[in-house]
């Protein structure tokens, strides 16, 4: 899966940041030191409006590390298995976690313009916690 016309115009950092997991193996978070994985659902006008208000906050932010943007699809069943696996429910929302050495620290879903104080927030911490 590469990221569809759609949710590349909606990108806002630069492309070496993301990775697209490949569809079929599970989501591990172990191996994973600073990094946010966003689950796409390319059918969904909610996944797309979380997909740009997290790029427009990324953007925001003047020095992101080493974090990565890891995108799945929601479409895939390790990706809504992984949902699950995180007490959330597959919604097609966006499903947004932020991962910290290994350890999944926060998520969201179904957020917007508005949640961009908590997205930030939720950023700011995996990148400078210690």
């Amino acid at each position: 899966m590469g990221l569809s016309p759609t949710y590349s115009r909606l990108l806002q950092v630069p492309e070496h940041r993301i990775v697209i997991l490949p569809p079929g193996e599970p989501i591990g978070v172990a191996g994973l030191k600073t990094g946010i994985i966003f689950i796409v659902a390319k059918w969904s006008g909610a996944s797309q409006i979380a997909f740009r208000t997290l790029n427009a906050v990324l953007a925001e932010i003047a020095d992101l590390h080493d974090l990565k943007l890891y995108v799945a699809d929601t479409d895939e069943e390790p990706a809504e298995q992984f949902i699950i696996q995180s007490g959330m429910i597959p919604s097609g929302g966006g499903e947004t976690f932020w991962v910290k050495d290994g350890v999944l620290v926060a998520e969201m879903a179904n957020y917007n313009d508005q949640k961009k104080s908590t997205l930030r927030e939720h950023t700011l911490n995996v990148l400078y916690r210690e």
